[in-house]
């Protein structure tokens, strides 16, 4: 998996985007060593793709697959502003909440990181943004939770939000806007680049489901009208950084994908895959600026 300068979408997928890569992340290799490095940050991804465009992103040449206490996930140091953060990489066993939570509660338990991130997909209602678009999760909340009636469902909209700092944060990231512009000029395949990029902050909403009725994202809206993203695990990882101690620190940058509803396809995956990825090193610089 070296990595080279890209002047093209095939010469991309051909260094970056293997199907056999693909593979090995579903099923970590078996390994009997033992790592008891603190980390800084902890990722948590939920799909292979991400996880490539996350290891792109980082230029991370070989995978250093690492094991703690039957936790296993990819460990490596990179600089932000000059120091040396240790960051980890994992993907839970399957999609969604429960296992997320996992491996969100094992990881904290284990590594007691400073940041918890999520970068990846989500879905958005149609005309909140364009897809590619990078959303920042101000604060998150289930859209399945509450009381089911004859007249349907009655959500109870309890909301985490996020921290002053990763608040502050994410105002200094929307500012960037010459670097943002670089993450979409650096995308080679002409047809899923989408220009002007834009980032857009605001309220997402977790459930159980992958959601591909237009009909269920009107009923989410009208019980919450400001909401901006729709995703599987973001909940997990607000509710487990700031149930545990009071240490860790969560932030979700994911990019748009698709409107959840029956047009529904993944031609933007990867290109979402990849905004999300990069602008989460803005992030991570200005969060751990001096």
């Amino acid at each position: 998996m070296k990595r080279k300068t890209i002047t093209s979408w095939e010469e991309y997928k051909k260094g970056f985007l293997t199907g056999t890569q693909n593979n090995v992340y579903d099923n970590y290799p078996e390994t009997d060593q033992e790592d008891d490095i603190k980390y800084d940050i902890v990722y948590i991804v939920a799909l292979s793709d991400e996880m490539d465009h996350l290891l792109n992103v980082f230029n991370i040449d070989d995978i250093n697959y690492k094991e703690h206490s039957g936790l296993q996930y990819i460990g490596f140091s990179y600089k932000v502003n000059g120091k040396e953060l240790n960051i980890a990489i994992l993907k839970p066993c399957g999609m969604g909440l429960v296992p997320a939570s996992m491996a969100i509660t094992q990881a904290i338990i284990l590594m007691k990181p400073r940041l918890i991130m999520m970068t990846g997909v989500c879905a958005t209602p149609k005309d909140k943004a364009n897809f590619g678009d990078i959303l920042l999760f101000d604060s998150v909340y289930l859209h399945d939770e509450g009381k089911i009636t004859e007249a349907g469902l009655q959500p109870d909209i309890r909301t985490i939000n996020v921290s002053k700092k990763v608040s502050d944060t994410f105002d200094k990231v929307i500012g960037l806007t010459g670097q943002i512009n670089l993450i979409s000029k650096k995308w080679p395949e002409k047809m899923t680049r989408r220009e002007p990029l834009e980032v857009k902050r605001g309220v997402a909403a977790s459930g159980m489901a992958v959601i591909a009725n237009e009909k269920s994202i009107s009923e989410k809206i009208n019980h919450q009208r400001k909401l901006l993203a729709i995703d599987m695990e973001s909940y997990a990882i607000a509710y487990c950084a700031t149930s545990m101690y009071n240490e860790c620190d969560w932030a979700v940058i994911k990019s748009v994908q698709d409107n959840g509803d029956s047009d529904k396809k993944d031609t933007y995956r990867h290109y979402a895959c990849y905004t999300s990825a990069r602008c989460s090193i803005l992030f991570l610089e200005q969060y751990f600026s001096k």
